[in-house]
């Protein structure tokens, strides 16, 4: 999915993981616009099975929750989100200015592309000047662009790790959903404590010359 800018050119990407993406998939990336690739999995969810050959675009790995056993797998949202932002500042602000200081056009992706990557996408935007509606309804759209084989993955991972009903449904809904509400009470929070999404960002060292060069990026000047 792209965010685009006041012109309609795309200038900031999320998706799934692009490993298994061949050569001929990331020259499609790169003639798309894409430039640099922002990778925010934990080590333990890289793949072994890369079936690319070396990648044309450069990435860059940043592990946001930096668990040794890997991302949560269950919780509520408001849980995950509490988690990132008030735990995890450091590394949700790296992100961000990762993507106003690299190249103009970039991809952002964790495993499924949903819960890390869309908060990571959401502050940048709202950094940027996006409006809250559109920002929320494309984090709302996230879970209808999986993949049958994608959810399949996802349902026999969880029911092998969860045994029990309740923690099962628990995991699905975080893995398998993108409610706007969830989204939306960030942005209240952000609202709420820090006066916005750049007001996060700035509490928590992101310099504004790089949340200009977002608002550069997307024409909200």
């Amino acid at each position: 999915m792209a965010s685009q800018d006041s012109s309609g050119r795309p200038w900031l990407w999320r998706s799934a993981s692009v490993d298994m993406l061949d050569s001929a998939g990331f020259r499609q990336l790169a003639e798309a616009g894409v430039r640099r690739i922002l990778d925010l999995r934990e080590p333990s969810e890289y793949s072994s099975g890369i079936c690319s050959e070396e990648r044309a675009i450069p990435t860059h790995r940043l592990p946001l929750y930096d668990f040794p056993d890997g991302p949560p797998r269950s919780g509520s949202f408001a849980e995950v989100y509490d988690l990132l932002l008030h735990h995890r500042p450091e590394r949700v602000i790296d992100a961000v200015r990762y993507i106003a200081e690299a190249p103009r056009g970039v991809l952002v992706h964790c495993t499924l592309g949903k819960d890390r990557t869309g908060l990571i996408i959401a502050l940048s935007r709202l950094a940027a000047g996006d409006r809250e509606d559109e920002v929320i309804a494309d984090y709302a759209a996230s879970a209808s662009q999986l993949s049958a084989q994608q959810r399949d993955w996802v349902i026999s991972r969880i029911r092998a790790q969860a045994p029990d009903p309740a923690t099962q449904q628990q995991a699905l809904d975080l893995h398998l959903t993108s409610p706007a509400a969830a989204l939306g009470a960030v942005v209240k929070t952000l609202k709420e404590n820090w006066g916005g999404a750049d007001g996060y960002l700035r509490h928590y060292g992101m310099p504004d010359e790089a949340i200009a060069a977002l608002r550069a990026r997307a024409e909200r000047r």
